[in-house]
């Protein structure tokens, strides 16, 4: 809801809504002339080649569009990405990105009587004008565009989530080494160990079935 919004305040001709799998096509018609673009469901996980992939994506000046049967060409992006998802490891986030956003929308449920009267509202001309003009008039000092990203909650639950298993480990021994390495209760713990040593230890802590 909060995307279709927005789209009523950028106008449907600048706006697309797709799917995560447009987004990994070679062909990508559907940014052209566009300056908001909403991606549903979004689920790639432990997916890094996707994560390195939308990064770019969020600061990049240009965009080469490459349309079916025309050669590429290049032009200015004014792209602004709204991704949803309802899974807490949508995307892969490395532990020091500045790039992405991430809020976790967990408030309870409202009548379904609200819903109406905000899709009423969003519908309604006066509805998508308020919500325009309250966003050019939205005080702005302090604001730095260039900045990080703030980091949030949802985000660190993602950064951990979308970890595999052996990162979720490896962030685990950095944080409370003495926890991770005592594999039982009297167990010596060193202050050296060999990569050899640590994945034997990893292996002993998660031992998988043949």
């Amino acid at each position: 809801m909060i995307g279709y919004c927005l789209m009523r305040v950028y106008g449907r001709t600048n706006c697309a809504e797709i799917e995560l799998a447009h987004l990994k096509e070679s062909h990508n018609e559907w940014a052209e002339n566009k300056q908001f673009v909403m991606v549903e469901e979004v689920m790639a996980g432990e997916n890094r080649q996707f994560g390195d992939r939308l990064r770019p994506m969020i600061t990049r000046e240009h965009i080469r569009l490459n349309p079916k049967y025309i050669p590429s060409y290049e032009v200015p992006d004014r792209i602004n990405y709204y991704l949803n998802s309802n899974h807490p490891n949508a995307v892969y986030v490395e532990n020091q990105d500045r790039r992405l956003y991430i809020w976790n929308a967990n408030e309870q449920k409202r009548e379904d009587a609200f819903y109406q009267r905000v899709a009423e509202w969003m519908r309604s001309p006066e509805g998508a004008s308020a919500l325009h003009y309250r966003l050019k008039t939205l005080p702005l000092t302090g604001f730095n565009p260039s900045s990080a990203a703030p980091m949030t909650e949802a985000k660190e639950a993602m950064i951990h989530e979308s970890r595999s298993e052996v990162g979720q480990w490896v962030a685990a021994l950095k944080v409370n080494p003495h926890t991770v390495l005592r594999v039982h209760e009297g167990a010596d713990v060193y202050s050296l160990y060999t990569t050899y040593e640590l994945l034997e230890l990893y292996n002993y802590q998660h031992p998988r079935s043949n």
